[in-house]
């Protein structure tokens, strides 16, 4: 039984039948005395037109897309079987998007400038010579979701009507699960759904549950929802909504002293303001919507207030599009974020966060406090407009592919992200790594790093310490550089801002308020309200309620993210949802056992969906050999046996990283020591730090001190902490990951068919 069915359970069914189709011939050997077929029952709160896609890629969205098309994960080689290259083909959505946005550039392209100005420059700079660049940002996510929503339709007619001996499917719609019954028997869970007026119990050999991150109204209740907007980012309905205000004459903005504010300043803010530049009078005549803004500037002057927070400045853009080193010479290597994020409860990522601000004060030649700073010299903190002017300049260096601070900021988090260093050539460098350490290394860059990241941190044992605050307030940081806005887009945003067309307030959506028809905030007064809703992080208390909990309402997850009894007890119920992102506790983080993003990241739900694939064959035919010892039992002993034997070839394989630990601190001391002794010089920095790159240099530049300088190296020495090397035995470091990788699952299947 699956509840939900969006981009993850929709995935799973696609690359379920293809590993069925992998392992056929192994499947046909065990066919003389089981009869074997997977047989899904798909519940669905929302109707058959949103299958497989989930909210944020709704056919109405008219908002961008700011990643490349997702790839169809490399988790299965090449299958010489017609029905397997059949459902590869339908599964390889890059291809699909290719062959759909080729033949319409002109009629996608007018109905961008008419409905999103922004999306219609991101939308050309993909095209090249006529051809589609899927591998950027480059359509809107509803034309995302009629693209995916129709693949998805066609592999399940495919399934449907070639593989029913092997897979059934039936999608339920306007099915809504209400709860769950894991206590009459965990072995065959019970899904509580509601339809019609209906209430009833199934019961199923597993359940899946795949619910989408929940929404909330961002305003206090005694604001009605129904004065603002905070629907889906669509140019009809903000249109209806604006003409309703006031605000529209014949479509257009028309009187320049109407005033409208929007809430935040992520990408959902972003999402909203690149609509509402549709309505500029004459826009959509426009090819440059900057040039456009400039020309209009004086007369539009605080026609939108943007009210945050203030916590964190606006989205930056994508000035660097992979993680690659394209700044100067690196003294943080694969081998050193390796052993970083090997030793056992490790604070790993303020380090690291020291050496990529290090290594971009040396390219720029500026102090690291210079770096990435919301301080200005006088003490105030820089404002939104000052970000974006700052963004703005960066991204004129980007067509030269020159290195700015927000690249290399971007560069340096999403190295940090998939688990390895400052490094220029990241493949070359992964693979000397795996032959290195093969079993702490191998199948792990990517998204097993990623989700793996904050799993000790994050402990019971962690979480209640300083270093859990100074993590995760990194971490925020490194989730706002990954989910950065596309180069056009952040552009045309800068530009509003530094036009003074926009404005920015600081404060909380708690200070709005409505009355006499208007929308008040302080002493300001608006004619309408653009407010996007905002994440709920609260985990599903349905599902917690009744499982083994870290804290209350953190259900504590085994490994492919299956819960467990009060007791420990496997139930054979699995989870994608918000339960694995941990909770807050004042301010701290607690039970963060998959990163954010498996429910709002495409990339994530596709490589969950081909592991738990894999997973549940495994389950399956494990179950079918001896249905009376629970499958996930006899999956996880498979492999607690392997590492087993495995113990002492690991422990030696993670000591080889005990000097890179140890001179990895001495040069996160020589940093220090560097930033101290320059002062405000940042070429004195430079020199200073030239000197990091070996031992010897080091203890040649410290020999060389004067008196006042030897006494700031006394004190900084006394001040530092330095640890011994700790690195994890192999079951420690297994249980950082939530999920098997695509090795271990292969020899899982190679085991279970075994016995089978």
């Amino acid at each position: 039984g699956l509840s939900g069915f969006g981009p993850r359970h929709a995935f799973y069914l696609m690359y379920q039948a293809m590993v069925i189709l992998a392992y056929q011939d192994k499947l046909d050997k065990i066919k003389g005395h089981v009869n074997f077929k997977l047989h899904y029952t798909v519940f669905e709160k929302q109707g058959e037109n949103t299958a497989g896609f989930g909210h944020a890629f709704q056919e109405d969205c008219d908002a961008t897309v700011n990643t490349p098309v997702t790839k169809l994960p490399n988790f299965l080689g090449n299958v010489n079987s017609t029905e397997f290259q059949t459902l590869k083909e339908i599964a390889d959505l890059p291809g699909t998007m290719y062959g759909s946005l080729k033949g319409r550039y002109t009629d996608l392209l007018e109905e961008l400038i008419k409905t999103n100005p922004p999306a219609a420059v991101l939308f050309k700079n993909a095209f090249q010579h006529g051809e589609p660049n899927t591998s950027i940002a480059c359509m809107t996510r509803g034309e995302w979701g009629k693209i995916q929503g129709r693949n998805i339709r066609k592999a399940l007619d495919y399934i449907r009507d070639n593989m029913s001996d092997k897979i059934v499917i039936d999608i339920l719609y306007s099915h809504e699960v209400i709860g769950v019954d894991f206590d009459t028997n965990p072995q065959k869970p019970g899904i509580k759904v509601k339809s019609g007026g209906v209430e009833r119990t199934a019961q199923f050999d597993f359940v899946s549950f795949a619910h989408g991150t929940r929404l909330t109204l961002p305003l206090k209740p005694e604001v009605n929802p129904t004065a603002y907007y905070h629907a889906t980012p669509n140019h009809k309905t903000m249109r209806e909504y604006l003409t309703r205000r006031g605000i529209l004459e014949d479509g257009r903005i028309r009187n320049n002293n109407k005033k409208i504010a929007l809430t935040g300043l992520g990408l959902s803010f972003y999402d909203y303001a690149s609509l509402l530049l549709a309505f500029l009078p004459d826009i959509e005549i426009s090819t440059d919507p900057i040039k456009y803004i400039e020309h209009n500037a004086e007369k539009y002057q605080g026609l939108i207030t943007v009210i945050s927070h203030g916590k964190n400045g606006p989205a930056p853009p994508r000035t660097a599009l992979d993680p690659n080193w394209r700044g100067g010479r690196s003294f943080f290597s694969a081998r050193d974020m390796h052993a970083l994020r090997l030793q056992r409860n490790s604070n790993w990522l303020p380090i690291a966060y020291e050496f990529l601000e290090a290594h971009i004060a040396r390219t720029l030649r500026k102090l690291p406090s210079q770096v990435n700073s919301r301080v200005k010299g006088d003490g105030s903190q820089v404002t939104v407009r000052e970000y974006m002017e700052r963004y703005h300049k960066d991204i004129l260096q980007y067509p030269n592919s020159a290195a700015t601070e927000t690249g290399l900021l971007r560069a340096g988090y999403t190295a940090f992200s998939i688990g390895t260093g400052i490094v220029s050539n990241i493949e070359d460098h992964e693979r000397h790594l795996i032959l290195e350490a093969p079993l702490s290394r191998s199948g792990r860059l990517g998204l097993p790093m990623f989700s793996s990241s904050c799993s000790e941190i994050s402990s019971i044992a962690n979480y209640d310490t300083d270093a859990n605050t100074s993590f995760f307030k990194r971490w925020s940081e490194q989730l706002f550089f990954n989910y950065a806005s596309p180069v056009p887009i952040q552009d045309i945003m800068s530009a509003l801002f530094t036009s003074g067309i926009a404005v920015h307030v600081e404060g909380g959506f708690g200070d709005i308020g409505f009355s006499d028809d208007k929308f008040t905030f302080n002493d300001a007064k608006f004619d309408a309200l653009l407010a996007p809703k905002t994440f709920d992080r609260k985990r599903d208390p349905a599902l917690s309620a009744a499982v083994k909990n870290i804290i209350d309402g953190v259900p504590e997850y085994g490994k492919g993210g299956y819960f467990q009894t009060t007791e420990g007890e496997p139930i054979h119920a699995f989870d994608a949802g918000m339960g694995g992102s941990g909770a807050k506790v004042g301010k701290r983080t607690v039970g963060v056992q998959w990163s954010d993003g498996l429910t709002n990241n495409h990339a994530a739900a596709a490589e969950w969906a081909s592991h738990h694939a894999f997973h549940t064959l495994a389950l399956a035919v494990a179950m079918c050999h001896n249905p009376d010892i629970t499958p996930i039992k006899t999956v996880r002993n498979i492999l607690r046996r392997k590492h087993m034997s495995m113990g002492r070839q690991f422990n030696l394989e993670v000591l080889q990283f005990r000097h890179d630990w140890n001179d990895l601190q001495q040069r996160l001391f020589f940093l220090r020591l560097a930033a101290d002794l320059a002062g405000d010089n940042a070429n004195r920095y430079y020199e200073i730090t030239d000197c990091i790159f070996s031992k010897e240099t080091r203890d040649w530049f410290i020999a060389g001190l004067t008196d006042d300088e030897r006494d700031k190296y006394d004190a900084l020495k006394s001040k530092f902490v330095t640890s011994q090397y700790d690195p994890p035995t192999i079951s420690q470091f297994e249980s950082r990951f939530p999920d098997y990788t695509n090795r271990q699952y292969e020899e899982i299947l190679e085991e279970i068919f075994q016995i089978a």
